[in-house]
């Protein structure tokens, strides 16, 4: 059934399982899943918080909009580079894997725990918070209700994906569509209404009174757009179970790279086109006065369901891709054995997963 061998580098043992198919992790994922997923990890909370904090210090619509395309091409450079690296390595852990094939076991070892103890659990209870926080909004609720609803979506999204991959594939499809959706009502209706007013670019390319110097403004701006880009690298966490990997995933990286690129610059491009440069003041009001001049007095509340459904997608994709970097750790004898164990009845990592949901809970 297995065939174990060890070696040891750095002081640390490195086992290599081999297992029969009913075993391993089924490549169930085609273009549109990992396209989905790619887009559903990115598009979260940080396009509807970020562009004002960038169009506040770099006070010109032209460079607003060159700062996300030339972050979308610096994403999208570094998309093409993991969708090699998935290819030539497609099994379950992404990063992990490449250090591992790169610099040894020793540092795939470091990073594999990092991921476990800090940053993993971290991110996700960051994503939770501030879903309930804008669920808390919506509904007008608050206190501990909030830390209810916080723990309760991570847990839920937890089970989601311990049931099947084809499950959470399948939520992700639709809360990706759903978000995009909402994103492309937001500009026809800004549009087809003519809620607001070309005037708003202009000038398109100087610098509004009381900017921040440009050199500065450009270096805060590429900070915020990065974060706005962060998570495409997730998917590659997932190689093991995408259908011809070597032509699903860099085509499928590259695709939802470019659709984030492109909607990022639209919705931005549409706010300023309903709030002028002078009225920014934050990233809330950015967004609440864009939902009032679409929607009216409900237009906040419109805007923070929309932020639900996005960072809902993001949320589970973190729970679907973050787990496998602790089976990959487990089956390479790094972390506990027993988590390399696949469900019998989902085939999924599930004790894996519930190790992610109970940390970041």
């Amino acid at each position: 059934m297995q065939a174990v061998t060890a070696t040891q580098s750095f002081g640390l043992t490195l086992a290599s399982v081999a297992t029969t198919p009913e075993h391993t992790l089924r490549r169930q994922l085609g273009l549109v899943a990992v396209t989905a997923l790619v887009v559903g990890e990115v598009i979260a909370i940080g396009i509807f918080l970020t562009p004002a904090g960038m169009a506040r210090s770099l006070g010109s619509p032209f460079w607003l909009l060159i700062v996300w395309l030339l972050m979308g091409v610096m994403a999208l450079s570094g998309a093409l580079c993991y969708g090699e690296l998935a290819a030539r390595y497609p099994e379950a852990g992404g990063g992990y894997v490449y250090l591992r094939e790169a610099y040894g076991p020793a540092v795939a070892f470091l990073y594999g725990w990092k991921c476990l103890l800090v940053m993993d659990p971290g991110i996700t209870a960051a994503l939770a918070a501030g879903l309930a926080s804008y669920v808390g909004y919506a509904v007008g609720i608050s206190g501990v209700w909030l830390k209810v609803i916080a723990i309760g979506s991570i847990a839920v999204l937890g089970v989601v994906n311990i049931i099947g991959l084809k499950l959470g594939s399948g939520l992700m499809q639709a809360l990706t569509a759903l978000k995009l959706g909402a994103l492309a009502l937001i500009i026809v209706l800004a549009l087809a209404l003519q809620a607001g007013s070309w005037t708003n670019f202009a000038p398109l390319v100087a610098q509004h009174p009381g900017s921040t110097p440009l050199p500065g403004a450009l270096a805060g701006a590429f900070v915020g757009a990065f974060f706005a880009f962060g998570g495409w690298w997730e998917i590659s966490k997932l190689a093991g179970e995408a259908r011809d990997p070597a032509r699903t995933l860099p085509r499928a990286l590259a695709l939802g790279v470019g659709i984030v690129t492109a909607i990022y610059i639209l919705t931005s491009a549409v706010f300023l086109y309903l709030v002028p440069l002078e009225r920014v003041t934050s990233g809330e009001t950015f967004a609440a006065q864009a939902g009032e001049l679409l929607f009216g007095p409900a237009g906040g509340k419109v805007f923070a369901w929309i932020v639900i459904v996005a960072v809902l997608g993001s949320l589970l994709g973190l729970l679907m891709a973050l787990p496998r970097v602790y089976y990959a750790m487990a089956r390479d004898g790094v972390f506990f054995k027993g988590v390399a164990v696949l469900h019998p009845r989902f085939n999924t990592p599930a004790r894996a997963i519930a190790i992610q949901t109970v940390l970041a809970s």
